[in-house]
């Protein structure tokens, strides 16, 4: 979090920690319109979550507008993030993170349907099909998220005795292993596309 802050400028967004959970986040409209967005312009999201970002991104042009500011504009707002992520998430008082001043998680966004109840997804949720590894920093930031490195050394049927001098006998594999990918996040067998070499296991 703390080279995340550092990345982006020392005076942009701040880290929030509650409870067990630790968040940088940025609030200033104006940072997240010169800042936060230029920047996943620039270096776009390759998973699914670009379709987030996209929907994110149109919310963010509507408040620089000021449409926000009126009824119909804030309406708009909502119909779009109805669509986005999980939809009409946590709203009012308290911790933004905790859903509702009681720390339901669940009150709070009740409390915004309640509130706007003829609110729907009018924005169709964009589809990401073409997710094609753009970069190897890309590779190198998706595996420092979600890669693991170890070593496995096969010994079934093999004597300890008998590799004494002979330790071609060992077997070195899976040196290199990005696990945990949704495969409705993002479609593994890219970086098989991307390395041309390793297999890709689906454990479902």
């Amino acid at each position: 979090m703390l080279n995340l802050q550092e990345f982006f400028g020392e005076n942009i967004g701040k880290i929030v920690i509650s409870k067990d959970t630790c968040t940088y986040r940025v609030d200033k409209l104006n940072d997240i319109f010169d800042i936060i967005i230029p920047h996943f312009d620039k270096y776009p999201l390759v998973t699914q979550k670009l379709a987030d970002y996209i929907l994110f991104k149109e919310i963010v042009n509507l408040m620089k507008n000021k449409e926000h500011l009126t009824l119909e504009g804030l309406k708009k707002i909502l119909s779009i993030k109805a669509s986005l992520n999980l939809g009409l998430s946590p709203c009012g008082g308290g911790d933004p993170y905790q859903g509702s001043p009681n720390g339901d998680p669940l009150r709070g966004s009740e409390e915004l349907k309640d509130k706007f109840s003829d609110i729907q997804a009018a924005v169709k949720r964009p589809l990401i099909i073409d997710k094609i590894i753009p970069s190897p920093f890309w590779v190198a930031g998706f595996t420092t998220g979600d890669g693991s490195f170890y070593l496995t050394i096969p010994l079934r049927g093999i004597r300890q005795d008998s590799l004494i001098g002979n330790p071609s006998g060992i077997r070195a594999s899976k040196l290199n292993e990005i696990s945990r990918i949704d495969i409705g996040v993002f479609n593994s067998s890219a970086f098989e596309g991307y390395y041309f070499i390793g297999k890709i296991y689906c454990l479902f």
